[in-house]
């Protein structure tokens, strides 16, 4: 029996709280771990307990820690924690007794269990606190406490029957001067507020089910850093060690090369590795990794029109010798300073852009001077980065003003340019180019006649420093459509339109591309395959020809054409074709006649487009719950199919609880050239306890092969063998056969 005794630790903890979401079921039954083994450290494990009593905050309004012996991993206990108020701190705690002394938890893996209910049933848990205390926390020293967000990435969560079973290695509490070799306490809260300030997180009278809870050995290995080329100043860290799994907080500093800027870590010298992000990767192994630097201005000074940098003595236009005068923002809404040194190149000036102003976007940029011709420069080019304190910024935004064409008297905006387009700024010097042809996609924005070029960044102090801006003559873009070499597997007896490859999914082309083509230039065997020239479907054209026996491999070539309006380029698409004794159906199932009004269809393009038909939602046809199966959707003689490959089971997610109370049975089409044992299951809410489910399978009957098969399952069958099965809240269902074989599924409803 695990050890529970009424007692109350106090902490006070500086935390973050995190929004989780969750989804997903496992795909087969679970036997959980009761032993209590693997845990060199229990806190509430049936097997190991160190001197630890369980307790709540006697601050918060939770109700009475209570146990549970029907919910617990192992049918023995389990705690649960109520909460009473909407928002109020609370939660359990687990306090080291006085005469127990210290636990030395470092260099370990925390490890702990909550039901799956717990977290996402209604009323749902939308963030959760763990917090680990030496013993000088519980002085009120808030700093050795840490909130962590357990569904962050860089932690371990698996599904263990109907629990959550999470991993985190201590050495995640360790930067936030805990100190690990003096654990006291262990806590688990409810926060009173999110990271936006709402004062909202946990519905009144909701519980938390733990169960599990305790420390585990946990290896560590070494991080190796390497200077990769500096040529001044010194790590300040070549190594660190690390717990299996966690992650490095920071990486070291101190070195410089010159005519470079560091621009981060990768596992390779050269960078042809994998980005090391510190505070996001696992480290699993020994690892070196490399420090790495890039030219800090690489383009020739040649045909460049500056805004700002070190223009002075090259052969270069600038703005402010051509009347254009630069504004610090509209109502002083940005301040604007130079900094003396720590540019882009390493040791230059550069210009520190501060968002003063408490509105959506402050502003800044040049103006006030006669109109400006921007004809023959192609880009806009600059180098940015930010603080890594205080309020950097994300983004900078891009506005340009220019003489309207269509009207002599007026002025328009160019597009407004976002950039960076998808990620945010980094704190190493990087450099952005921007095509001008973003600006100059309104038909009436004057290149030749620019009034105003502004830029703008998030206000409330967000700050960026840039270095080295300026227009430049690029070099255009050259057009170019490239494509992988296809090799595909088709079984023998494929019908005419079976869809072999689609070509445009694999077709990468260069900015400017307007229209793509695809044709087939030459083929083993005149007429087998055809392509659609929009679509880039490569599909079977004459049947006959996808015969083991005939021909057991062809062969094409497929030409696709890109083109800009003024330029076209083409590429060759190798494709072989193994046909594969295999049968495949080569028409489609028997369309279904039961009357639309009597159908709740699942899939089956009989009653896709019949109003009269209801339809299930389905939000993921290929969930991961970690079968082997392939799933792909084709298309037979127009008539979509589900076609599972390499198939053991599979599962199919519905969009919340559907009800099929009202029907008696549920109908599948099957072909299959090897399968002989298909098991469909449904999986259902328990009509006693909303916050569990129950599953169970029917076994089709005996499959045909090489032929399609209609199957009628009594649902009456589900609830004689799970009499607590709620059909009115039927969620998912799972098919299981015997392993490796392939499965045609068509017109699959309840009826």
């Amino acid at each position: 029996m695990k050890r529970f005794q009424s007692g109350y630790g106090i902490i006070i903890a500086v935390f973050i709280s995190f929004g989780l979401l969750l989804t997903g079921c496992p795909p087969v039954d679970t036997t959980p771990d009761t032993s209590g083994s693997g845990f060199a450290i229990g806190v509430y494990v049936d097997a190991v307990v160190e001197g630890f009593e369980g307790g709540q905050d006697s601050a918060n309004t939770a109700t009475a820690i209570t146990t549970d012996y029907a919910h617990s991993v192992d049918s023995q206990t389990a705690v649960s924690v109520t909460f009473n108020d909407i928002g109020t701190y609370g939660g359990i705690y687990f306090q080291r007794t006085t005469a127990a002394g210290v636990v030395d938890v470092s260099g370990k893996l925390l490890k702990f269990s909550i039901l799956k209910s717990s977290i996402d049933d209604a009323p749902a848990l939308t963030a959760l606190e763990v917090k680990m205390e030496d013993s000088k926390g519980g002085g009120g020293a808030a700093t050795h406490n840490y909130g962590i967000d357990l569904f962050d990435a860089k932690f371990t969560k698996t599904e263990n029957g109907n629990w959550y079973d999470f991993s985190i290695p201590v050495s995640e509490f360790v930067f936030n001067e805990f100190d690990p070799t003096d654990l006291q306490g262990l806590g688990f809260w409810n926060p009173k507020k999110d990271e936006n300030g709402t004062n909202v997180i946990r519905a009144s009278g909701a519980a938390i089910i733990f169960d599990n809870i305790g420390f585990s050995d946990l290896a560590t290995y070494t991080v190796t850093y390497d200077a990769n080329g500096s040529d001044g100043g010194t790590l300040s860290k070549t190594t660190e060690t690390v717990s299996s799994g966690a992650t490095v907080h920071t990486g070291p500093t101190g070195i410089t090369k010159t005519g470079y800027t560091f621009s981060g870590w990768n596992t390779a010298a050269d960078g042809s590795g994998t980005e090391f992000i510190f505070g996001t990767t696992k480290v699993t192994a020994n690892i070196t990794i490399y420090a790495q630097w890039t030219a800090a201005v690489a383009d020739t000074v040649a045909s460049r029109y500056y805004f700002l940098g070190d223009a002075t003595g090259v052969d270069t236009l600038e703005i402010a010798s051509s009347g254009m005068t630069h504004y610090e923002g509209y109502d002083n809404t940005i301040t604007f300073t130079e900094e003396a040194s720590g540019g882009a190149d390493g040791t230059s000036n550069f210009y520190k852009l501060v968002g003063s102003a408490a509105q959506t976007w402050a502003a800044g940029g040049w103006g006030n001077g006669p109109r400006i011709d921007f004809t023959g420069y192609d880009e806009l080019v600059f180098w940015a980065k930010v603080p890594a304190t205080g309020n950097p910024a994300t983004k900078i935004k891009f506005v340009l003003q220019s003489e309207n064409r269509s009207d002599s008297t007026g002025l328009i905006g160019a597009p407004i340019i976002t950039v960076p387009a998808s990620t945010d700024f980094t704190t190493t010097w990087t450099k952005y180019v921007v095509l001008f042809t973003d600006f100059t996609a309104e038909p009436n924005f004057m290149q030749e006649a620019i009034n105003e070029f502004k830029y703008e960044l998030l206000a409330n102090n967000h700050e960026l420093h840039i270095d080295e801006m300026y227009l430049r003559a690029g070099t255009p873009i050259a057009l170019a459509v490239s494509a992988p070499a296809v090799t595909k597997n088709v079984g023998t007896g494929a019908a005419a339109g079976f869809e072999i490859e689609n070509l445009l999914k694999l077709t990468t082309v260069s900015a400017g591309a307007t229209t793509l083509e695809y044709s087939i230039t030459a083929q083993s065997v005149a007429g087998a395959m055809s392509v659609d020239q929009n679509t880039g479907i490569l599909t079977v054209a004459d049947a006959t020809q996808f015969v083991y026996a005939t021909n057991t491999q062809l062969t094409a070539t497929v030409r696709v054409s890109a083109s800009d309006g003024t330029k076209t380029v083409t590429h060759d698409i190798a494709v072989t074709v193994n046909i594969q004794d295999i049968a495949a159906p080569t028409a489609a199932a028997t369309a279904p006649t039961t009357a639309a009004a009597d159908v709740i269809s699942v899939y089956s393009d009989t009653y896709k487009d019949v109003a009269a038909a209801p339809k299930i939602t389905v939000s993921n046809w290929n969930p991961s719950w970690g079968q082997a199966t392939v799933y792909s959707e084709i298309d037979i003689s127009g008539n979509k199919v589900i076609k599972l490959a390499n198939f053991d089971y599979q599962g199919v997610e519905f969009d919340g609880n559907q009800d099929v109370s009202g029907k008696t049975k549920l109908h599948i089409d099957l072909w299959s050239p090897d399968e002989t044992a298909f098991t469909v299951f449904l999986v259902a809410k328990k009509v006693s306890n909303d916050a569990e489910q129950l599953e169970h399978g029917i076994p089709v009957g005996t499959i045909s092969l090489n032929q399609w098969n209609s199957f009628d399952i009594t649902l009456s069958g589900y609830t004689t063998a799970q009499s607590d099965m709620d059909l009115s809240k039927v969620f998912q269902l799972k098919f299981t056969g015997s392993g490796g074989k392939i499965v045609y599924i068509d017109n699959l409803y309840f009826y």
